[in-house]
């Protein structure tokens, strides 16, 4: 795949040139940056896009190509992205016909939307991953993403908040499909290289949240509501179909292109749900340990994800649109970090030590952001948070595997997802409560609880010592 052309200035430019021409009809003036900023990250996609896409899609002789279960990835976040900046709106059109409750907070019905979708992934990600262990990991990507078209088309149709409540969870429920494909990743890497590759999945996942954002951001001017048509449709419908499209296309991706990779099958093994298979790994210390940090710090993202909407909105007074620009901006820096500056910073340092840097760096953008005055402060925060949290959660993924026996791989990291979901199932509706009463108490105790994650991190042993 050679979408882009080279690392060159010359060929940037030409990168440059081929962007314009898709996005013709697309004003970059409208992006809510400076000029020189905006020409700045994009001349920066343009120049690291070789070196991403070509290490994605080409492989590095790990055994087996990562071309097309990091393409599966990718489309997901793709679609997963294109909503991220109209959930707030979204939550807001459907709050106006919520039967149950008609003075709803909105703030508090995304913290709920948060809830019920995590409390889904929560229950079912393990069983994903151990289900992926006995009877392959293709198979259940395909009915994780099959969930994922019937989740689109229900946000397509929805016309009440009842409705989009429902789509969130069928798409909870089938969300385990990247556990599946963290563990795909290590079925087909060696040791020595599974840090670089949870660093590249990394990046494919700030491309997506890149584009998807950015495509939100533009399909969010397209309201079908007013169409007459037998199948109802509400303000943000193009953007269900779209992703319920795009996920449509991953299916089939998956279907005829995504090969079975050689593993050891845990044939024979009772699996296990959320909270059981949580305590089983409980009993293996070296993963106990990295678990509380891995929890924690997920716990301390979910109260800035819960919030950081509302947060751009009431601060910085962003519209759907400009939320969207902003989430991209978000993007490019995770694939700045992730797709350059990560890999050969962790061939050097390993994983604990990345970990040990990505933290503080984290924790310390978390307190600063509720109290910055101006849109470019917030930024310049937003941009260290994306630092941090680069860095430090695809080492904790890739120590989660190193200290994981091979046929354990999918459970393992089914679990670490699994933890993810429990932190957005804990944290929306306390966070988005905690901001509706004093905008920035979320924000200080997210950085409170990364600092405590960093603490514990200081025990975690060498993945070497680790008994294969």
């Amino acid at each position: 795949m050679h979408f882009f052309r080279g690392n060159s200035a010359l060929n940037a430019r030409e990168n440059i040139r081929v962007f314009r021409n898709i996005f013709k009809n697309f004003s970059f003036s409208e992006i809510p940056l400076p000029v020189f900023v905006r020409q700045e990250c994009l001349l920066k996609i343009a120049c690291q896009g070789e070196s991403v896409l070509h290490w994605a899609f080409m492989g590095k002789k790990m055994g087996s190509s990562l071309g097309p279960i990091y393409l599966v990835i990718f489309l997901d976040m793709l679609g997963f992205g294109t909503i991220i900046p109209v959930i707030r709106d979204m939550t807001i059109e459907m709050a106006r016909n919520f039967s149950w409750y008609d003075n709803a907070s909105p703030e508090i019905l995304a913290g709920i939307l948060m809830t019920a979708y995590s409390a889904s992934q929560f229950l079912t990600s393990p069983l994903f991953g151990r289900l992926s262990d006995k009877y392959g990991r293709r198979p259940l990507l395909m009915a994780s993403v099959f969930g994922n078209v019937a989740s689109y088309a229900l946000w397509a149709v929805s016309q009440s908040f009842e409705v989009f409540l429902a789509s969130r969870v069928v798409s909870g429920i089938t969300g385990g499909n990247i556990s599946v494909a963290q563990a795909y990743i290590a079925d087909v890497t060696e040791r020595d290289n599974r840090a670089k590759a949870m660093g590249m999945m990394g990046a494919i996942f700030g491309l997506g949240f890149i584009m998807g954002p950015f495509v939100g951001a533009l399909l969010s001017s397209i309201d079908l509501s007013s169409w007459q048509n037998s199948i109802p449709l509400n303000r943000f419908s193009a953007i269900g179909i779209f992703s319920m499209v795009l996920s449509a296309v991953n299916l089939l991706w998956i279907s005829v292109a995504l090969i079975e990779p050689e593993r050891l099958k845990s044939q024979g093994q009772k699996v296990s749900l959320g909270l059981v298979a949580l305590l089983q790994s409980i009993r293996q210390s070296n993963l106990a340990r990295l678990l509380v940090v891995y929890f924690l710090s997920q716990l301390a993202f979910v109260f800035m994800e819960a919030t950081l909407a509302w947060h751009l909105k009431d601060a910085y007074q962003m519209d759907t649109a400009a939320t969207g620009y902003f989430f991209a901006f978000m993007g490019v820096i995770m694939v700045l970090v992730q797709g350059g500056v990560y890999r050969p910073l962790v061939s050097r340092l390993k994983e604990r030590k990345m970990i040990w840097q990505g933290l503080p760096v984290a924790g310390i953008a978390l307190i600063i952001l509720p109290f910055t005055a101006t849109f470019w402060m917030g930024a310049i925060i937003i941009a260290m948070l994306a630092y941090g949290m680069g860095v430090s959660n695809p080492s904790q993924t890739s120590l989660g595997s190193l200290y994981s026996s091979e046929e354990d791989q999918g459970l393992n990291l089914g679990i670490m997802q699994g933890l993810g979901a429990l932190a957005r199932i804990l944290a929306p509706v306390f966070a988005t409560t905690m901001y509706v009463f004093w905008h920035p108490a979320p924000y200080m105790l997210a950085g409170v609880l990364t600092l405590i994650a960093l603490g514990v991190s200081v025990s975690l042993p060498k993945p070497l010592a680790v008994k294969e």
